[in-house]
């Protein structure tokens, strides 16, 4: 009969009795590994599929506004092919999972990927504050050599994720049986990657989404006053164009940002939690939903894009248009 574990949320003094790979104890429901398993597997082939597609849309528009869009793409595309694999061998090979070069390499390079997610959602939103709250100076860079400039973050952007996932490694602990962050990392170290890796990000984005909202409301304020001012017809057109596409830009972003908070805050609190509160207990169950949830962020993403995007809604209209037209073609000539 399946026996719940329960997991004290005190790292410093987890204790591992009871969870000894060797025994039988220490297994998830059966119900729970089919149904992950199925979940995960779906969602992992829309995501590899969903961002590649993305991908080769973003490839042949070759915006230089979409360049920090590709970056996060890629980082969706890495989680599919790499993080969501090594979850479902986890799930039902855990004591492969035993031997540290395993456990280390799938949680550093799960850390790399959030990380590079985290830092290209920000950097995304102080272009776009930027361009819209100080349109002047963005101008001024983007005359430089905006291409550059946008290469240039994202190289640090990637390299970031990297050295944190690297610097990462000096925290990691030897005596343990259960491969996962809380049980491998040192509690400190999750505690000051939360905070400072996590919550503060998310406390300049708010900052900046509010500054961004109340900038569009003042321009579509403006654009009111030039409207009663103006007699040509096309220059109010050209001013409402331009206020519709401030107002999805933003929105866009706030909805990539929102969908970030939802899939993946209830598992950073879940381990923010797990290091603040000794007494605190959790069904490792309960943990592991969590983590589906957090999961299933890079799925969303490609759905986003396809919904705000009129370009890639008209890729795929016409990708499929023409799938239609090969397939009516091939049954004429049958």
């Amino acid at each position: 009969m399946d026996k719940t574990i329960v997991i004290p949320m005190n790292i410093s003094h987890t204790q591992n009795d009871g969870f000894d790979f060797k025994d039988t104890n220490y297994h998830f429901p059966d119900y729970f590994n089919v149904l992950a398993t199925a979940y995960l597997a779906i969602i992992d082939i829309f995501i590899i599929v969903g961002n590649l597609w993305v991908i080769f849309i973003i490839l042949s528009k070759v915006r230089k506004s979409m360049y920090l869009l590709s970056s996060l793409v890629v980082s969706d595309l890495l989680t599919g092919i790499t993080s969501i694999p090594l979850y479902l061998l986890w799930l039902h090979r855990i004591d492969l999972f035993v031997s540290h070069p395993m456990c280390f390499g799938s949680l550093m390079t799960s850390l790399f990927l959030c990380a590079a997610s985290i830092l290209n959602i920000v950097a995304m939103t102080i272009e776009r504050y930027i361009a819209i709250c100080h349109p002047m100076f963005h101008k001024s860079f983007v005359k430089v050599n905006f291409r550059v400039i946008l290469s240039v973050t994202i190289c640090g952007i990637w390299l970031t994720s990297f050295l944190i996932s690297l610097f990462s490694f000096i925290f990691m602990k030897t005596d343990f049986l259960i491969c996962s962050y809380y049980n491998v990392y040192d509690g400190q170290f999750l505690f000051w990657a939360i905070i400072l890796g996590v919550f503060s990000p998310f406390c300049l984005l708010s900052f900046m989404y509010v500054k961004m909202f109340l900038s569009v409301k003042n321009c579509f304020k403006r654009e009111i006053v030039q409207r009663i001012r103006l007699t040509s017809s096309s220059s109010q057109t050209r001013q409402k164009n331009i206020y519709k596409a401030l107002r999805k830009m933003v929105s866009t972003l706030c909805l990539v940002l929102m969908c970030f908070v939802f899939c993946w805050f209830p598992f950073f609190i879940t381990i923010f939690l797990r290091v603040v509160c000794k007494e605190c207990i959790l069904p490792i169950l309960a943990y592991e939903i969590i983590l589906l949830l957090g999961m299933t962020n890079s799925f969303t993403n490609p759905i986003i894009y396809c919904l705000r995007h009129r370009s890639f809604r008209l890729s795929w209209r016409r990708g499929t248009y023409a799938e239609q037209e090969r397939s009516n073609s091939h049954n004429f000539s049958d």
